[in-house]
């Protein structure tokens, strides 16, 4: 090439770069309590606080600063917020993404030294009811007294918690709040209609019973359950989980104890349907028991199936993938007879520390004779760094966190009708500059309500993206969890969504 293509190939880079320089100079440095204070609020606040699941606080300028690249980072690479399906590959409730200007500003705050500009432009503090990711129960359950794990092996133990409620009960959201979340590996709520977990209560020593599995007594099903990074969620107001009235309800914990570990007293906050619902929601789990998981090998699969009946048709509301340390991928996929595939969900990139039961935005209806089909592939190397065991050992089914696991539950209500194809959808939820709520909605029709926690907002005004002035704020104090949903005028309502507004 002649050196005056050179020197104009050149001169254009240099200006080019000039001209990029000259827009990141322009750009206003962003400031903690100005622009990165509101993002760690909407989207990771509820986790990184005193006493819940994150390993670090992001409430104060000092905290985040602190970790100011590695929350850069962790964005960048969408590590954090922790989402973990895959995109595609079903869609749900509440889902945590940040926006590609979110992380932006997050990436520019830490490259400037993670500034903490003036106090003043601090939004409100968030608060979260009494410490509930849910917002405030109608109940609280809890055992009598704290429970310490002694030793460094694992510990099964059942506490029956009876409730004094005069009538059947329908439970819409379950919050659990482990008292060690260091200790607890996972809950799981059973129903006792005839309170046999109290007599085993009352022959063992100690608070609760030693259990294994299961409660250990006859039960009607499981109420909710929670494993590590397991948030709270919400079923509409066509769905519920019926609690019987004066059952007992027997908290199961496996604790994977510590040196150390110190009293744990798990916590259980029930929010309650106003009036039953048209249908109960079932937990159908899909795995199996007789595998092994070579050592060494890198991507051992384990595949498993439900089969509905022909003529037995189900509408798929929640799914729960469950694995343990080995854990690197799982998918649920639905074979329809008619050769329909459709993925409920699918986790490439498996995390034991943030496990959820995940709530389908458009509930999947299937007809008798469809495959629901489990695929789930371990990495038992040395090259995984959350393998239990160094060497690899082989490993097997089994409860213990060294063991594994690979279930699929599913929340299903029978029939397979699925929802009302005139219901509406909620795409978005957000405050404008204005400080109107602005909730833009898929299939609203003409006259459609907003509603929020059931009540409707009188002036909420708009054709597919409904807004509201004032009123709103009534409804949805700063800093409170609130359910918000769309209703059309023919009575089809949306699945409601979990939204905390920010303080004013």
């Amino acid at each position: 090439m002649s050196p005056l293509p050179v020197r104009l190939a050149a001169a254009a880079l240099a200006v080019a770069a000039a001209a990029a320089l000259a827009r990141t100079a322009g750009e206003r440095v962003p400031t903690f309590h100005r622009e990165v204070e509101r993002i760690l609020q909407r989207n990771c606040q509820a986790c990184h606080r005193e006493g819940d699941v994150g390993p670090m606080p992001l409430v104060e300028w000092s905290d985040a600063a602190a970790w100011a690249d590695d929350i850069a980072g962790e964005t960048a690479a969408r590590r954090m917020p922790p989402w973990k399906p895959d995109r595609g590959h079903g869609e749900f409730v509440g889902e945590r993404r940040l926006t590609e200007r979110e992380i932006d500003v997050l990436a520019r705050w830490a490259a400037a030294g993670a500034p903490r500009g003036d106090p003043a432009d601090a939004p409100k503090p968030l608060t979260l009811a009494d410490g509930w990711a849910a917002g405030t129960p109608d109940a609280v359950l809890a055992y009598g007294e704290p429970f310490t794990p002694s030793g460094t092996s694992d510990v099964y133990r059942c506490f029956p918690v009876p409730t004094d409620f005069g009538e059947d009960r329908w439970v819409r959201a379950v919050d659990i709040r482990p008292g060690d979340p260091s200790t607890v590996h996972h809950v799981i709520l059973f129903v006792d209609p005839a309170g046999a977990s109290l007599l085993a209560d009352a022959a063992e020593e100690g608070p609760g019973y030693a259990c294994f599995g299961d409660a250990g007594v006859p039960v009607i099903g499981a109420l909710g359950a929670w494993a590590p990074g397991a948030r709270p969620f919400s079923l509409d107001g066509s769905t519920g989980i019926r609690l019987p009235a004066g059952a007992t309800v027997v908290v199961q914990i496996h604790y994977h104890p510590h040196h150390g570990a110190g009293p744990d007293l798990t916590q259980v906050g029930l929010h309650f349907h106003d009036a039953p619902p048209a249908e109960d929601l079932l937990i159908v789990p899909v795995g199996r028991d007789d595998f092994l998981i070579p050592a060494g090998d890198p991507a051992h699969a384990v595949e498993s199936e439900w089969v509905l009946p022909e003529g037995f048709g189900v509408t798929v509301r929640t799914v729960a993938p469950h694995m343990h340390r080995l854990g690197r991928s799982m998918s649920v996929d639905a074979h329809l007879p008619d050769g329909t595939v459709r993925s409920l969900v699918r986790i490439s990139d498996w995390d034991f520390d943030w496990q959820s039961n995940y709530v389908l935005l458009r509930p999947a209806p299937l007809p008798g004779g469809t495959r629901v089909a489990v695929r789930a592939v371990y990495d038992n190397s040395a090259a995984n760094p959350s393998n239990p065991s160094s060497p690899p050992v082989a490993v097997g089914y089994g409860e213990s966190t060294t063991d594994e696991m690979g279930w699929a539950f599913l929340g299903v209500t029978l029939g397979a009708e699925g929802p009302p194809p005139r219901a509406p959808g909620v795409r978005s939820i957000s405050v404008d500059r204005r400080g109107r709520l602005s909730v833009r909605g898929r299939g609203v029709r003409r006259g459609a309500l907003l509603e929020i926690d059931g009540v409707p907002v009188p002036d909420a005004r708009g054709g597919r993206t409904l807004r509201s002035a004032a009123a709103w704020r009534d409804l949805a104090p700063g800093g409170e969890a609130v359910e918000v949903a769309l209703r059309n005028p023919d009575g089809h309502r949306s699945l409601p969504v979990v939204f905390v507004p920010l303080p004013e």
